[in-house]
């Protein structure tokens, strides 16, 4: 496109230059000169010239505002590679934060098994401590009950402080149920069970007793000392 602008040009130029020898040649040698086989004289001669300058400035005028417009181009051409380049680099940096996002998410659900892991173990840890609690409370009740022998009662009346030291007691029959009565000092009934398990009574029985309350049973029983 260049090319044929500037051959257009020059075929202009020429044009001119031809003109302005012939003009020369009116001068020199009549009034009449013979131009693309057409005579003409010196006045239509110089208009020709003027209308091929004229011609020739509008096409370095066109000329020069095509050269503009494709320095135009070619600027606006660079800042669209800069924008795509520009582009490329966000691309290029989102997809390593995918990567990296990738990676962190696989860590998390690594340490979600780990935490998963540890909780199953505290939980197993957990009851074995519960079960050894129970454990000890046993050990430990049946250490209670073991400080002081057991008491046995033939059936009859006792004396708190005189034949039964005061304290909590845990009664139990031996052999077939029986009545088992507590009197305070007052002769007042604080205890009145039937001892057994027999259907009629109602197993073991535990009871507090103080200096001065009697004690009575209608058949032998064991007294056992707890906290």
């Amino acid at each position: 496109m260049k090319k044929l602008k500037s051959m257009k040009l020059w075929g202009v130029a020429l044009s001119a230059i031809v003109l302005l020898i012939v003009a020369y040649n009116i001068g020199a040698n009549g009034a009449k000169a013979t131009v693309g086989g057409e005579k003409l004289r010196y006045d239509e001669i110089v208009k020709k010239i003027d209308e091929s300058n004229n011609a020739l400035n509008e096409a370095n005028n066109v000329l020069k505002k095509k050269e503009a417009k494709v320095k135009e181009n070619e600027v606006a051409f660079q800042e669209q590679e800069e924008k795509l380049e520009n582009k490329r680099k966000e691309v290029d940096d989102a997809l390593a934060l995918l990567d990296t996002r990738d990676k962190l998410n696989n860590e998390i659900e690594g340490l979600k098994t780990e935490v998963d892991g540890l909780k199953s173990n505290r939980d197993n840890i957990k009851s074995d401590i519960e079960t050894k609690q129970k454990e000890l409370d046993e050990i430990a009740s049946v250490i209670k009950r073991k400080k002081a022998d057991p008491i046995e009662l033939l059936s009859g009346q006792y004396k708190v402080g005189k034949d039964v030291p005061e304290g909590r007691y845990q009664v139990t029959n031996v052999g077939s149920g029986t009545n088992f009565v507590v009197y305070d000092s007052d002769g007042y009934p604080t205890v009145n069970t039937i001892l057994g398990d027999d259907g009629i009574g109602s197993g073991d029985y535990v009871f507090f007793t103080s200096v001065g309350d009697i004690i009575e049973t209608m058949g032998q029983v064991k007294l056992t000392p707890v906290e």
